[in-house]
Parts: C-alpha cells; structure tokens; sequence
C-alpha cells in the first residue's frame, strides 16, 4: 500500500435568518466526506478554515452615530472608541465558536451588528477571530460554527440581513489498496518497499502515470500470463531476493546474469556477460 493524500475544497455560503433565533449553525464541519475511498483506508481528514467573511444590513434598530475621534487619537484609542460606543448602543450579537469534537462548542469571539448612521452595510474579517495565520486547522470531526445572541435587542428580524461566506480545506489521507493485476502493485518500489510515486516522483495526492518500470508483481512465485516487460520481484518470506523482467517469453534477471522459463520451477540458464 501506498499513504497519499487528497484535498478537497468547499465552499461556505449560509444567510441566518429570523427563523435560526440562537441556534448554533455549522459552518464548517470536519467529518469524513464522502469520497469512493473505503473508510477503513483514511488515516486521518486534516480541516483549514482558510476564509471567513461577513456581511450585514440591520434595520431593526435605531441607528448609532459615528464614534468621537479626533487627530490626536492613537490607533489603539480609535479602535476603543469604536468598540464602546458599539457596545453602548442597540445592537445584535454574532458569536463565533469552535469544537474539538463536534459537540462541545466555546466561544473564540463576538460581533456586534450595529445599524451604522449613513451607510448601512458593514463587512467583517471572521477569520481573525479564529488565527492569525493563514488556516485555521482543524481535526477529524472538529467544526466551526456560530449564533446570534440576545444581549437586550432580540435576535434578527425579518428584513436583518446577516450572511456568511468562505471556504475550507480537507485533506484526506489514506493508505491507497495495491490495483491487482496478478499481484501488480501501482505505486513504484525501491528494495521492496512501496514508496508510493513515479520514480523520481512525489507522494501526496499526485496523479502518478505508472511506466513498466514502475509496476512490479512483488510473489514468491512467478506470476501466470505475463505480458511484455513485467517485472516480478521474487520474494523469499518477507525479503526481496531477485528482480526479473518478462521478456522473449522468458523472464530474465535485472540483477544477475539469467533466465528461467515461463514457470517458475524451469531451470536456470546462465546468459553470456558482456
């Protein structure tokens, strides 16, 4: 067997409405997806929240004035302002939370959605809240979620507007069955073992086109109806004793100066050295 690894990329896409009150909504949820590879294969579905926005209209509220800021505020001050007069005015509540298990949620940081005097439309950076990097990494069945809360104002109203828009990341790593065509395994050898690429190639989710140097029938016998250019690779137990080649109706050695007939039984001939 070989360890490869797929990506699969998704798209998140939910508007909460009036009708989801406190409810906590799935964004992101880090299970095994549904794939044509057999679940006892996958190793390990690896999660990255790599984007998170937002998007609101609140109309349900009284509008809140611009904050007080005056050129000889510092960015610090600016952005305390700004957070307090949010907080000090009518206002919904957007929860963002995390889970390790997919049952326990926690809180890793809240939006205030305010009806902003003037322009009416805001947008959030809701990655922030989650990492500094570039992902945010998650294990199998971890999720991401979030939820509006009642802090004194009710939760979003009919004509609210409250959307939320990304996308994540799995990597899906799995242990890649042998193709079996009398024993041939797809995936290259080196002393044996399977080091799952073309050779000089890489591992990882890469689609490898095989060449006959890279397939190799690994038995302790010679496989039935060879065809052209098969290698088998004669095993003693567990160790790799002989590598030969299907050639002229013979399988000739890679490694030794002979040949044997199409059974494995046939005696060895010994070919001229050059």
């Amino acid at each position: 067997m070989a360890i490869k690894s797929i990506n699969i990329i998704k798209k998140i896409a939910r508007r909460i409405t009036a009708s989801d009150g406190n409810n906590i909504i799935v964004l992101f949820d880090n299970a095994n997806p549904v794939t044509s590879i057999p679940a006892s294969n996958i190793i390990s579905v690896n999660g990255f929240l790599k984007n998170l926005k937002g998007y609101s209209r609140i109309v349900s509220l009284q509008e809140v004035p611009f904050p007080n800021i005056t050129l000889e505020d510092s960015e610090p001050e600016r952005r305390l302002k700004t957070l307090n007069i949010e907080s000090a005015s009518e206002r919904k509540q957007l929860d963002l939370l995390v889970s390790a298990n997919g049952t326990d949620w926690i809180e890793v940081g809240s939006v205030s959605l305010i009806r902003q005097v003037g322009y009416p439309y805001r947008m959030y950076s809701l990655l922030d809240f989650f990492t500094d990097g570039l992902a945010d990494e998650y294990g199998t069945n971890g999720k991401a979620g979030c939820r509006i809360v009642n802090v004194g104002y009710g939760f979003l109203s009919g004509n609210d507007v409250m959307t939320i828009h990304g996308s994540f990341l799995q990597e899906i790593v799995f242990d890649e069955p042998a193709s079996t065509n009398g024993g041939i395994t797809t995936g290259g050898t080196t002393g044996g073992t399977t080091t799952g690429g073309t050779t000089g190639g890489t591992t990882g989710g890469n689609n490898n086109t095989n060449t006959l140097d890279d397939i190799m029938v690994l038995s302790a016998t010679a496989p039935s109806n060879p065809t052209t250019g098969l290698i088998w690779g004669e095993l003693s137990g567990t160790k790799l004793v002989e590598e030969w080649i299907w050639n002229n109706s013979r399988w000739e050695s890679r490694i030794k100066s002979r040949v044997i007939g199409k059974d494995s039984g046939a005696s060895i001939v010994s070919l001229p050295k050059f």
